[in-house]
């Protein structure tokens, strides 16, 4: 079979794929130092250690305290019954829209009707036997002022009067019951609003007592709702009335609710040999996507700040080493003597400043000590204020020792040798060429 290449070709092939390799050679160690720059932009390695780096930035921050509660309807009315009977109709439902006045169910009636009729009887005898004393009375006055009836006689009269007159206001007020008893024959509703719970059917006898039992649940509205939230006796001292809250619930976990801390209840529950106290929130719900019996995941907003200048804590917390200030470059003022440790920083020339101090990186790398004033911090950004300080000033917020240095470089050493060992063809990873 006859060769279609010849010698020239091959070696033009040969050539263009060494030139090809080189290429991507190259290429690929740019890109791999490039990454190295980019990472290493945020260290400064010295002989004492590596120290590293943040950035002063603007941003939000906020105290807050964190508590859960159940959400509920701000005004909610349990409707039982007065009298006792068999439910013989019921006309609303759960979910159902009332108004007030409007028929929830009615009682058997007819005893109730009965004792009408009785007392409306009563009430008549009672009237007759008053008009009858009354009579009676009135005529002996006039025989007694001549002399034909005795004193005594006359008395008599006058409390057997004044005793049917007695019986006839009961009689009254017994027929006043009997209407009533029969009125509350039929259940209605109290309030505008939403039936929340029925828990009554038809045929079911129910009682009137002391703890009658709850036949309807009615909510004014959900168009507001109310939280009731425990906090802890550590935290409730930072709550106050009219403090703005936020919520969540894990119906909607991407939404944010906000409601206003409406009082803050005296009496403190133990649970678990913890005292809390129970905090009123109260909140929008005109989307009525907030439904009773919510469980709400709640931070209280005890003190902000929007868009200030804020530094990482660990910043404010860092000391260089004798070795790091020699080996940056930096002269620092007389000093008292330090414990061995560190240098503390020097005291400040306000007697207002708040004593903080920070580390930044200026022009040409040069380090410098700068004093700042701390105000609110969220246990991960403080905000501070000074002079000489803009977003975007890269400031020192610690440092790792040589051992520690060398151990992380010697682990990413590790997993870029198993990166490389685990991909097939030349080094760097390349795809191996075809010729």
């Amino acid at each position: 079979m006859k060769n279609n290449f010849s010698t020239g070709t091959i070696t033009t092939m040969l050539k263009y794929n060494k030139r090809g390799k080189i290429v991507l050679i190259v290429m690929s160690a740019f890109m791999t130092l490039s990454v190295i720059v980019l990472f290493l932009s945020s260290f400064h390695t010295t002989s004492a250690g590596t120290i590293q780096y943040g950035e002063i930035t603007m941003r939000d921050v906020e105290i807050t305290v964190s508590s859960t509660g159940t959400i509920k309807a701000q005004k909610s009315v349990v409707v039982s019954t007065q009298v006792s009977g068999k439910i013989v109709n019921v006309y609303a439902d759960n979910n159902d829209t009332v108004k007030k006045g409007e028929v929830l169910a009615k009682i058997d009636s007819q005893l109730l009707e009965i004792s009408v009729k009785t007392a409306e009887a009563e009430l008549l005898k009672a009237k007759s036997h008053y008009e009858l004393a009354l009579h009676e009375y009135t005529s002996t006055i006039e025989l007694n002022k001549e002399k034909l009836v005795s004193n005594l006689q006359l008395e008599k009269l006058r409390v057997t009067k004044d005793g049917a007159y007695a019986d006839y206001l009961s009689a009254q007020s017994r027929l006043l019951t009997a209407k009533t008893n029969l009125e509350y024959s039929v259940i209605t509703s109290p309030i505008n609003g939403i039936v929340l719970e029925k828990n009554v059917e038809e045929g079911q006898t129910v009682a009137a007592s002391l703890s009658a039992p709850a036949l309807f649940t009615i909510a004014e509205s959900l168009l507001k709702i109310e939280i009731n939230a425990l906090v802890s006796e550590s935290d409730i001292g930072s709550i106050k009335k009219d403090q703005k809250a936020r919520f969540t619930v894990e119906a909607y976990p991407e939404m944010q609710f906000e409601g206003v801390v409406t009082s803050v209840l005296l009496n403190g529950t133990v649970s678990s040999n913890v005292v809390n106290y129970q905090v009123i929130i109260s909140a929008s719900n005109s989307e009525k996507k907030l439904l009773p019996g919510m469980t709400a995941t709640i931070d209280f907003v005890i003190n902000s700040v929007e868009q200030a200048l804020v530094v990482p804590n660990s910043a404010l917390e860092f000391r260089p080493s004798p070795e790091m200030l020699r080996e940056l470059g930096v002269v620092r003022p007389e000093m008292p003597k330090g414990n061995g440790k560190g240098f503390p920083p020097p005291p400040p020339d306000n007697k207002n400043a708040s004593g903080k101090s920070i580390w930044i990186k200026g022009e040409n790398n040069l380090i410098s000590l700068v004093r700042v004033e701390t105000g609110i911090t969220d246990g991960q950004y403080t905000v501070i204020s000074g002079d000489g300080i803009t977003a975007g000033d890269s400031v020192i917020t610690g440092s790792k020792s040589k051992a520690e240095t060398k151990k992380s470089d010697s682990n990413t050493g590790k997993k870029q040798n198993a990166n490389r060992s685990g991909a097939g063809g030349p080094p760097g990873g390349m795809p191996p060429m075809m010729f």
